[in-house]
């Protein structure tokens, strides 16, 4: 009966590691993909702490792989005379471990708290046509991103004037985010 506990609480302890692992990996990915919209509009202290949320998500990652290292020495020591006889945990998984799941709930924590507060300072995007003239097109594109606009599509109308189709996402805090026509 020890064995089969022992052995289910070896399974179940490389289990927890190996699924904080895979999430971790998988936010990272997903955050590294999609970096240009993740720090869109996020400002400075935002980004980072979007990068010490990556950190923390790294460092999980390492631990986790020490865990499981570590929980695998426990079993087949190199050294056979220093099996543990029963087979318990001891500080060199204990401490990965620990170290693991403090760094994955810090990391996802700091994951929420960042986009939670960038929705809370963001608006919703704004779309909007501008007559740009045939004239210093890139100068006039210029001055409107300075303030934010990104272009989406150009055109031609028909008075040979270029139209562009432009979007930027209003800060709710920004009194200045109307919509020029």
């Amino acid at each position: 009966m020890e064995t089969d506990v022992t052995s289910l609480a070896f399974t179940f302890a490389k289990e927890s590691a190996t699924q904080l692992i895979t999430i971790s990996t998988g936010l990272l990915a997903l955050g590294i993909t999609f970096t240009k919209e993740l720090l869109h509009g996020v400002r400075k202290g935002q980004e980072r702490g979007l990068k010490a949320a990556w950190g923390s998500l790294v460092l999980s990652i390492v631990l986790g792989v020490w865990s499981i290292n570590a929980l695998t020495g426990t079993l087949m020591p190199i050294d056979r005379g220093t099996r543990l006889n029963p087979l318990r945990f001891e500080e060199n998984v204990r401490l990965p471990a620990l170290g693991q799941n403090i760094l994955f709930v810090f990391g996802v924590g700091l994951l929420v708290f960042v986009f939670g507060s960038a929705a809370l300072t963001q608006g919703p995007e704004q779309y909007a046509v501008f007559r740009l003239g045939s004239e210093d097109i890139t100068g006039r594109l210029s001055d409107l991103a300075s303030d934010g606009w990104e272009p989406v599509t150009l055109g031609l109308a028909a008075d040979g004037s270029t139209l562009s189709l432009m979007k930027r996402r209003s800060s709710r805090r920004d009194p200045k985010a109307k919509v020029p026509l």
